[in-house]
């Protein structure tokens, strides 16, 4: 178990690595590149795990601000009033 984790964990770094230095020289200048670029993409590589969880958390607090905004407070009180029924999309 601890090996298909490990095996995971590595697999997940080098094609973030890769992804990352790939994104980074076709969004990069041409005139002033970054220095130890590689070694940068690799040390991002190796946060993949936080990348996933900030995109949960993203998508949760979208969801919540989509949801949120087809809710009304009545008259200021703690009963809140559907606005539309329609299926809330998340945007």
């Amino acid at each position: 178990m601890v090996q298909t984790v490990i095996a995971a964990y590595l697999i997940g770094w080098a094609l973030s690595a890769v992804v990352i230095y790939m994104a980074s020289r076709h969004m990069g200048s041409k005139y002033e590149p970054v220095p130890h670029q590689f070694a940068l993409s690799a040390g991002a590589g190796a946060l993949w795990p936080l990348l996933i969880l900030g995109a949960v958390e993203f998508s949760s607090v979208a969801a919540a601000s989509s949801a949120a905004s087809h809710v009304e407070s009545v008259d200021g009180s703690s009963h809140h009033l559907l606005v539309s029924a329609t299926v809330v999309p998340l945007r």
